[in-house]
């Protein structure tokens, strides 16, 4: 029965994973599928962290944060009986997509959405996540749990189509266990098992089957918890075989669920899809995927939930119907996007509370959109919970041990207190967990301290903290921690060392993390991040070869790795092989489509072989995502203005003089460069010098070193710099990648012979003649790594513009140089008395050593 509206169907498929799928779409194996995505669009969908089904399956049905809907957890404190029990809907903040379009004239049938115990009074039908679960004997199973189905006069008929596992037959066995036979009879819990998922994802089935044939509808969504059920429990048996301590046995044996888990759902898709009809849109998607290959962690850590570091963390998504494209791949999708694709598929305003976007780019031609403040503020019946609604004692319990037998929450025992207890520390740390992904990193930071603080022994809380710290660049925080931790743990967990070395990163400490890194490597090779951490500070000390090497290990492990394959995108745009570099930056954005940075180098890539028509592409998307970034939109000046579309190149050129603000001045170079003699020409020159004068002028710089204090902490703290007008600033070249990215910057840097400016420094901190005349090797070594780390660095800022200036020209022509200053920084400069500083009597030590 139709309504004759527009109509949608949503399928959640939990933990669904191409990595899966597509062998089997190659094979033939999961034909309804193929035809869908040949009538269709589909691509990854990025997961939220943590991986948790009822907060994903939330967020995709409100279009909303954990922190903005509520549920943050499996379990809830339970207010009328003490304890815990499996987290309700009652829990839920705001309004999910069936309540907004309940608002608006639509009917809505739900099936065993995660979670929607009790069923809302919704126009339409809702069955809830507690009705599939098989209690009493086969051909006599016990009443529906009060709560479980709304209407109420649907209950008896939705409560006959429940399939007990008793009712299965070898038959329904013998396609995911083709030898079940031989299995010996003290042996069947993993047969029970596979019989309770079978039975259960068959009568999630069978309701939404019938409801779809029986009650009219608008909008449809049916969530199957099979595929998550079937990966958790066997795909340890699924090849290749990865633990060293499964018997062949017993692999063989099992080897098939997970295959036979997918296709039995491609036959269910097949009938839903049947019953849709091909006037409505069609939405599969999974909150998260599966790890099904040898990054499957073979042991799982010990805190609460751990079974949710099996999820990968991209999902499938696929969409098909009126005015969809047909056989495209699409980019960028999020769990966030679900619920405001919807709202755009019925014509409805989208929150601008919901932090995720409506798909527009899967729509044929272009598709209008409104948008409303929240849908929370907007009145009227919204088919939602009042306070009365009291819940089944006894069925949560039973809903309540079975995420017990799945791993996903402890058991809770007699001491209910003690349970509701960690119930609420869990749920504050699932949430900081969220915060930290949304890049929310304060708000996280103040939750984990607390948690660390009230819970000392749980030292995951202090490896979240340290994440922050980086994200924060709190690097003596960071550092003090570590300290603290070491106290406590020894040897320190290499976690720990990890982010030991990711602080020294920041920091600038590149050798030290180098070392760190190395010896992580060589002693726990399947750390995660470790090759592209190793990669990361390669790149910094100007070693692009081996930054390559071990991009190359971690795309080697895993192909998907996004950010394997952007560090190996900036290090051949480095070595200017750009076809190369374009195709890592192209897997990366196919991963990760929200970084604008990889768009940015991805268009200077593209500049540089002449695709100016997808360069334009990339420069826009990139602005699409960050659109302070000015040298996109310069580029997209120069890139319009030369195709003649100057009306582009104007709008862009626009926003430019709108909104540029007024760069930061910074002298830069290595310590003895010039950098002080260049302070003292712009100075008289007329522009605002920033120095607090601590360090006094003496026989080595007799005319002053021109430094700023809070410049040395420039690695732990750069806000300081958002504060700054019209000031010039002098910043060692070390120094540099600490600059705020909320500023733009004109960078001159200054240049000078290495040996020159190692015997300025030998002069200056040697306390003997053997001392002033020793060469340091080793310093020479790493300046140069340095100084070629930094150069590379300013060629890949976004928001750096640099001017080289030679010591020795400043020396030889000052009025030359100070023209080539003058100019750079757009003029208005007293030339003249720029030059007065310039002493040659101070160019010494130009001898060799």
């Amino acid at each position: 029965m139709q309504s004759g509206k527009k109509k949608v169907l949503l399928i959640g498929w939990d933990a669904a994973d191409w990595k899966v799928i597509n062998p089997l779409l190659e094979k033939g194996e999961m034909p309804t599928l193929k035809k869908f995505l040949e009538d269709g669009v589909h691509g990854n969908i990025a997961t939220m962290e943590p991986a948790l089904s009822p907060m994903l399956w939330t967020s995709i049905a409100t279009g909303k944060t954990p922190e903005q809907h509520g549920i943050l957890n499996f379990t809830e404190p339970n207010s009328e009986s003490g304890g815990i029990r499996p987290v309700t809907n009652k829990s839920r903040k705001t309004k999910a997509i069936w309540n907004i379009l309940n608002q608006n004239g639509y009917k809505s049938n739900v099936v065993s959405w995660w979670p929607s115990n009790p069923a809302e009074p919704i126009n339409g039908v809702m069955i809830s996540n507690l009705f599939q679960k098989p209690t009493g004997q086969a051909g006599n199973m016990n009443p529906l749990p009060k709560g479980t189905v709304y209407p109420k006069r649907l209950e008896q008929t939705i409560a006959d189509l429940r399939i007990h596992p008793g009712e299965l037959t070898k038959e329904h066995i013998a396609p995911f266990v083709p030898d079940y036979h031989k299995i010996e009879k003290d042996k069947t819990k993993r047969l029970e098992l596979l019989g309770s998922i079978l039975s259960e994802t068959a009568s999630v089935q069978a309701a939404a089957t019938h409801i779809m044939e029986t009650e009219p509808w608008d909008f449809m969504a049916v969530y199957f918890d099979g595929i998550d059920h079937f990966s958790h429990g066997f795909m340890g048996y699924h090849p290749p075989k990865v633990s060293p301590e499964l018997s062949d046995k017993a692999f063989n044996m099992y080897k098939h669920v997970v295959n036979g888990g997918y296709k039995f759902h491609d036959m269910m898709l097949e009938r839903l899809l049947e019953l849709a009809g091909p006037d409505t849109t069609v939405i599969i998607n999974s909150d998260h995927g599966f790890h099904s290959d040898h990054l499957r962690p073979l042991k799982l850590p010990n805190e609460p939930a751990a079974p949710a570091y099996e999820h990968r963390e991209f999902g499938i998504f696929c969409m098909k119907g009126p005015g969809i494209k047909k056989g495209e791949k699409i980019f960028g999708v999020s769990l966030l996007d679900i619920a405001p694709t919807i709202l755009s598929l019925f014509d409805l305003p989208i929150g601008k509370d919901m932090p995720g976007k409506a798909l527009v780019d899967a729509f044929v031609g272009d598709k209008k959109l409104e948008f409303v403040d929240s849908w929370d503020k907007v009145p009227g019946d919204a088919g939602m919970h009042n306070s009365t609604v009291d819940l089944d004692t006894e069925s949560s319990q039973e809903s309540l041990q079975q995420l017990i037998d799945l791993g996903y929450i402890e058991d809770p025992g007699e001491n209910r207190m003690k349970a509701a207890e960690n119930s609420i520390r869990e749920s504050n740390y699932n949430l900081a967990r969220s915060l930290l992904s949304l890049n929310e990193h304060y708000k996280a930071l103040k939750i984990f301290k607390k948690l660390y603080q009230d819970y000392p022994d749980e030292h995951r809380f202090a490896a979240h903290q340290l994440v922050c710290f980086d994200k924060l660049k709190y690097y003596d925080q960071g550092r003090a921690l570590i300290n603290k931790v070491k106290v406590k743990l020894n040897p320190l967990p290499p976690n720990f060392i990890y982010y030991e070395g990711v602080i020294l990163t920041g920091e600038g400490n590149y050798n030290e993390a180098l070392d760190l890194f190395t010896e992580l490597a060589e002693n726990h090779s399947g750390l995660r991040g470790i090759n592209i951490q190793l990669g990361n500070v390669y790149l910094k000390l100007g070693s692009v070869e081996q930054a390559i090497a071990s991009f190359e290990k971690a795309v080697k492990n895993d192909l998907h790795n996004a950010k394997a394959h952007y560090g190996l995108g900036l290090c051949y745009s480095d070595i200017q092989e750009y076809d190369q570099a374009i195709g890592h930056y192209l897997q990366s954005l196919d991963l990760v489509y929200y970084n604008p940075s990889a768009h940015f180098f991805l268009g200077e890539a593209l500049v540089m072989i002449n695709e100016k028509a997808m360069a334009i592409n990339a420069f826009n998307i990139a602005v699409s995502q960050a659109p302070g970034i000015i040298k996109a939109h310069q580029w997209l000046v120069k890139l319009y203005s030369e195709l003649g579309d100057e009306a582009q190149s104007n709008k862009h050129h626009n926003f430019v003089d709108n909104n540029i603000s007024v760069p930061v001045t910074v002298v830069s170079g290595l310590p003895r460069s010039g950098t002080s003699m260049m302070m003292q020409m712009l100075e008289r020159g007329g522009m605002t010098v920033l120095t607090d004068k601590k360090r006094e002028a003496d026989i080595n710089n007799p005319k002053g070193y021109y430094e700023y204090e809070l410049v040395k902490n420039l690695g732990r703290e750069s806000a300081w710099l958002n504060d700054l007008d019209d000031e010039v600033v002098k910043i060692i070249a070390q120094l540099l990648p600490h600059l705020s990215e909320k500023r733009s910057y004109r960078v001159i840097f200054m240049e000078r012979d290495i040996e020159q400016i190692l015997r300025s420094q030998q002069k200056m901190i040697g306390k003997t003649p053997e001392q002033q005349n020793a060469y340091p090797l080793g310093l020479a070594t790493t300046f140069a790594k340095q100084l070629s780390y930094v150069k590379k660095w300013m060629e890949h800022q976004p928001n750096v513009e640099t001017l080289f200036v030679k010591y020795t020209d400043v020396i030889n022509d000052p009025s030359l140089e100070a023209c080539r200053v003058n100019d750079f920084l757009g003029g208005g400069l007293n030339v003249l008395e720029m030059v007065t500083p310039v002493d040659k009597a101070l160019y010494r030590n130009v001898k060799p050593f």
